[in-house]
């Protein structure tokens, strides 16, 4: 790998923000409690500027002084608590998603929303090959064209949805791909009021899937999960009469394993 520093565009980087890092990495271990002066050794900084760093971490809650002497709080846990909720949930998933695919034999993956794609976070493949290149975890796609997007879509708030819409590239993939967010929305109103999606051959011929949104504890949009298959093998009926409660089924072992934690 080059020298980072050589590749990174000065433009770009905030000096005071990396020292602020560096700060709050310095409270650990043996140096829980600190003074300005040795929190500003430790970092390599001024006094003056450890200064402005804690006192504005004691203003907005993650720091605290007492005697003249610094040290993080509790809250300070929130700024990686949601990495390691979602490091817990699709680990979760991926379990139950095991026990589904080997039920019903046929691939079963969650997503979620990043921007204006969806990306695997967990998948469980099977022997039959169902599209042209076999998505793996980190694989990608517009969100409109896959059901598990439009799984997210349908529960996601309305400032999300109309961000998406405006910008989203409604590029066709197949002559069944919708075209413009003028035939999204009423999906999207359908796919809320059922409850799951089934897409069939948008994002390439032969392809069929069903989803449906997964939601924490407090009923907030996480992501969604899907079974992809192929139209030769499954029917629609097939996906709706059998695969979809054992897939809302799974959806609900993962909420309430998330509840239990």
């Amino acid at each position: 790998m080059s020298n980072q520093n050589e590749k990174l565009n000065a433009n770009f980087f905030v000096k005071s923000f990396a020292k602020g890092l560096v700060l709050i990495k310095c409270f650990g271990g043996q140096d829980q409690n600190m003074t300005l002066t040795q929190a500003a050794k430790k970092v390599g900084i001024t006094r003056a500027a450890a200064r402005r760093y804690l006192l504005t971490l004691e203003y907005l809650g993650y720091a605290k002084q007492e005697n003249k002497h610094f040290s993080l709080t509790s809250k300070i846990l929130e700024l990686g608590g949601d990495f390691v909720r979602n490091v817990n949930i699709w680990d979760v998933s991926k379990n139950h998603l095991q026990i589904l695919a080997t039920s019903i034999d046929e691939a079963c993956s969650a997503a979620i929303l990043d921007g204006y794609e969806i990306e695997y976070v967990a998948r469980i493949g099977t022997p039959h090959r169902i599209m042209s290149v076999t998505p793996s975890v980190g694989s990608r796609f517009p969100a409109h064209i896959t059901s598990t997007g439009r799984a997210i879509l349908a529960y996601s708030a309305d400032s999300v949805v109309k961000n998406y819409l405006q910008y989203a590239n409604f590029q066709k993939y197949t002559e069944f791909t919708i075209e413009n967010k003028q035939q999204l929305v009423p999906i999207l109103r359908e796919i809320s009021e059922m409850g799951y999606v089934i897409l069939n051959q948008e994002l390439e011929i032969g392809l069929r899937s069903i989803a449906i949104p997964l939601f924490d504890q407090k009923n907030h949009i996480l992501g969604a999960l899907t079974v992809g298959t192929h139209i030769s093998r499954v029917s629609e009926h097939k996906l709706i009469e059998i695969i979809l409660p054992k897939l809302q089924k799974c959806g609900q072992d993962i909420t309430a394993k998330l509840n239990s934690k």
